[in-house]
């Protein structure tokens, strides 16, 4: 799908827009996109995102994703396993959280990690510390937990790093139903994208799924990108 960028910028509240906001082009392109990963992916419990490069958007689009998927009765909980560039806790404004690096070196218990996200039903588990290596999840019981939320959870959301530079995002492949590839318009380069596209189809049997973020919607205006009403407000000149 296309994700629009929206015109002003909402600082940390863009992560957490599908539910901060009521109606515009970015979560309307969340909802579609949900409504796609649902159709295409009917059996899928467990969606990758990852991006080649940094500052292309996954944690953003995870996030949200998340979020969108966190409806009705619908138990979704998202997983930061981006070690060596934490965000999450920033975003949320949640300091000294313990996180999925003391729960799988069992320093913590699953009730000591697990956060819900207000006015939703998404638990997330943050990276907790920052450290240069995820070895401690290339193991038997990391892959034992991911199947236990499986069970526990109608969708698992896996926010890992960029695949290009980092080669941790490798190790949970084979966890993963789907793996969606976070674009930036006008940013991701080309051999960068085909490069980690090879190393998940080498690494993965998984479907791949692909999301174009911060489109320019104003030079697709012919096919009616560039302007919106939504409950009665207009809605124009979003670009990237």
């Amino acid at each position: 799908n296309l994700i629009p960028k929206v015109a002003e910028p909402l600082g940390y509240h863009v992560p957490i827009n599908f539910i901060e906001t009521d109606s515009g082009p970015l979560k309307e392109s969340i909802i579609a996109t949900r409504t796609i990963m649902k159709s295409q992916y009917k059996n899928a419990k467990c969606f990758l995102i990852t991006s080649p490069m940094a500052g292309e958007g996954k944690t953003t689009m995870s996030l949200n994703l998340a979020l969108a998927h966190a409806v009705g009765d619908k138990k979704v909980i998202f997983l930061e396993t981006d070690f060596r560039r934490p965000s999450v806790a920033k975003v949320l404004e949640l300091e000294n959280q313990k996180g999925l690096s003391q729960l799988m070196k069992g320093e913590a218990e699953f009730s000591d990690v697990i956060i819900n996200i207000y006015n939703s039903s998404l638990d997330i588990i943050l990276a907790g510390e920052s450290t240069n290596s995820s070895n401690y999840l290339n193991s038997e019981n990391f892959n034992k937990f991911i199947e236990v939320l499986k069970k526990k959870y109608d969708y698992v959301f896996l926010d890992t790093a960029p695949i290009q530079p980092i080669a941790d995002t490798l190790l949970y492949l084979s966890e993963a139903d789907v793996t969606l590839i976070v674009l930036r318009s006008r940013q991701s380069k080309l051999g960068a994208f085909t490069s980690a596209l090879n190393k998940i189809n080498k690494a993965s049997n998984c479907d791949v799924g692909i999301l174009l973020n911060y489109f320019d919607t104003q030079t697709a205006s012919t096919y009616g990108y560039a302007h919106y009403y939504y409950d009665n407000k207009y809605y124009g000149e979003y670009g990237a």
